[in-house]
């Protein structure tokens, strides 16, 4: 079993076991996320940078704790583990890109026959540039905002979990320019490299997550 799996899996577990009836009227939520990632290419000095598609497993977690009118608003917590995609420099492919996040936020859903969500997350984000050979790693962290949005259906059942499935999309409200100017010094250089992965970051994100609430 993958290193990954064996972490997602135990903590969709754990998730219902803690479906006790103290807990239940917390109605919490806790759901396994596949999701696809479209970073930015860029040109730099001047190669192109072009990292693919970055499909990457995770989890998210939510508590309904307010009613505002016909919504219900629930507090979230989601985490990407790192995923990697092949990077292309120049043509040709010289190793990957990575992309990994902590998100923390809030969501209005609503309930018309299907659940209908729009929120906002603050993304704690980490990409990386990972040669296949030797070579240095260019990594940066950044703190985005994201709006989201998902639309999904819960299954009703007699007990207390409530499975459900919903597909998701998030957007980027910032991203960061690409770094310009040649570099004179080693921090300079250093920056300049921190920019540029920083710019390479996600622009829309798409996925699918499967759970259950309690």
């Amino acid at each position: 079993m993958k290193p990954r799996v064996r972490i997602l899996l135990p903590a969709l577990l754990l998730a219902l076991v803690l479906a006790s009836p103290a807990a239940a009227q917390e109605r919490f939520s806790a759901a396994l996320t596949y999701d696809q990632q479209s970073p930015r290419s860029q040109s730099y000095d001047p190669i192109t940078f072009s990292p693919a598609s970055n499909r990457g497993f995770g989890l998210a977690f939510a508590w309904r704790g307010w009613k505002l009118g016909l919504a219900d608003l629930d507090l979230t917590a989601a985490l990407r583990l790192k995923a990697t995609s092949n990077l292309d420099v120049a043509g040709e492919r010289v190793g990957k890109f990575a992309s990994e996040h902590l998100a923390l936020g809030a969501q209005a859903v609503w309930h018309p026959g299907v659940d209908l969500g729009l929120g906002l997350q603050a993304r704690f984000e980490k990409q990386a540039l990972e040669p296949d050979g030797e070579g240095e790693t260019w990594s940066a962290r950044q703190t985005r905002p994201w709006l989201t949005g998902m639309i999904g259906h819960t299954f009703r059942t007699a007990g207390r979990v409530q499975p459900f499935l919903a597909l998701a999309a998030a957007l980027p409200l910032t991203s960061t320019s690409k770094p310009t100017g040649a570099a004179t010094t080693d921090a300079e250089a250093r920056a300049n490299q921190e920019t540029l992965v920083k710019s390479l970051a996600p622009k829309f994100e798409v996925g699918l997550e499967v759970g259950v609430r309690f």
